[in-house]
């Protein structure tokens, strides 16, 4: 029986075990005032029946009902409806704990290694990989990935089938899913102008014109630029066994994000990658929102197909168009000194020098030769560089 009407079944820093639905403490009140239901249903106006569902906790107290219990019993609707409160956020409590549960057996054990990667980069909160902790994991991880559910990832990036047949045996595409998660969060904090196909095409020689210019100078500009003409570009730090190098996504038909590995990368990579990425928006559109992949990821050696191709050719056109003409040149006029040769071309098309011997490798790699070792000396700066963070 309810002997103190100011009491309210909530107590400070307590979780119930169980959700008490309002209808038991109505029904302890007909018995101390000594009332049936028939005789309650008849004072509020309200089916006996309804009476009746909401005692045995199958019917609600509505707001209205609330407000006529308060006439019949010395208790206010404010109280009723705060009982009604109490009992559905308790459910959703009890519900959301069974979840948890679930989800710490059916898919955490996978990120665990995931899991280590954010935290490395200060992505999301650290708890020690014990079982006490294991429900605050899961519910830092669903508030990383927005979803309520961790399978969310997996179904997204289709794992199990979508990564077996690249080269990279140890992939793990929970950590590429979550390498990408970070770029669609740096975009989603970013405002960036309408999305404008022409006026991003007439903004690439721009930023093709700040390669000689230092990373530090050139990383912000491009950032700026890209921002005019609706691109959101993160770069991005290096997921451990994700091999992401770049990616390109529409969030919305106003907003893309270009994602670019930019964890010491040489400037040739950096280039070279950035025109690939953007030959993926300029050439082939937005993809289906209906397809699986939503999406242009490209990953360390991962085989071409006609689409890579293309964003390839794409960025060779940008970077050196006439490729094999300046390598004949190099090859006659430098015979003897191939590095200057290097060095006073690369001035002449305006281009860093490890993006023109950079050409030259992968050149001489598709006919089977490496030619890394003997050019090495123009890949000794590197960008490390992001602006993603939590």
């Amino acid at each position: 029986m309810i002997k103190n009407n100011n009491i309210t079944p909530e107590v400070s820093g307590w979780d119930s075990p169980i959700a008490i639905h309002p209808g038991l403490y109505l029904d302890d009140l007909l018995e101390e005032f000594s009332m049936t239901q028939d005789e309650l249903s008849k004072r509020i106006d309200l089916h006996k029946k309804t009476v009746n569902e909401i005692i045995k906790g199958k019917a609600n107290i509505t707001v209205h009902t609330a407000l006529k219990l308060s006439k019949v019993f010395p208790l206010s609707e404010g109280y009723w409806n705060n009982l009604q409160e109490i009992y559905f956020t308790d459910m959703a409590r009890i519900e959301e704990e069974e979840k948890i549960k679930s989800e710490i057996e059916d898919y955490l054990p996978k990120y665990r290694e995931t899991y280590k990667v954010l935290t490395d980069f200060g992505l999301i909160e650290k708890h020690r990989w014990l079982e006490k902790n294991f429900s605050e994991i899961v519910k830092n991880l669903q508030k990383y990935f927005g979803a309520n559910s961790l399978l969310f990832p997996e179904q997204e990036f289709n794992v199990g089938t979508a990564f077996r047949t690249y080269s990279k045996k140890n992939i793990n595409p929970l950590t590429v899913a979550a390498w990408v998660r970070a770029g669609e969060r740096k975009a989603g904090a970013t405002r960036v102008e309408s999305f404008d196909l022409n006026n991003l095409k007439l903004s690439i020689p721009k930023i093709r014109s700040l390669a000689t210019k230092s990373a530090g100078s050139y990383l912000p500009e491009i950032e700026r630029i890209l921002a005019e003409c609706g691109v959101v570009i993160a770069y991005m730090p290096y997921f451990k066994n994700s091999y992401a190098q770049g990616a390109v996504r529409w969030l919305s038909k106003d907003k893309v994000l270009l994602m670019l590995n930019t964890n010491k990368r040489s400037e040739d990579k950096f280039w070279f990658n950035l025109f690939h990425e953007l030959g993926h928006i300029v050439k082939h559109g937005k993809i289906n929102k209906e397809d699986r992949t939503k999406m242009y990821l490209d990953l360390e050696d991962m085989p071409d197909n006609k689409i890579e191709n293309e964003a390839n050719q794409f960025a060779q056109e940008q970077l050196i168009p006439d490729f094999e003409i300046r390598y004949k040149q190099l090859l006659t006029n430098y015979k003897n000194n191939i590095r200057v040769g290097i060095v006073e071309i690369s001035k002449e098309l305006e281009i860093p020098t490890a993006v023109f011997a950079g050409r030259i490798a992968h050149y001489h790699s598709e006919g089977g030769d490496n030619v890394y070792p003997i050019l090495s000396e123009f890949w000794k700066n590197t960008i490390n560089y992001t602006n993603v963070s939590n």
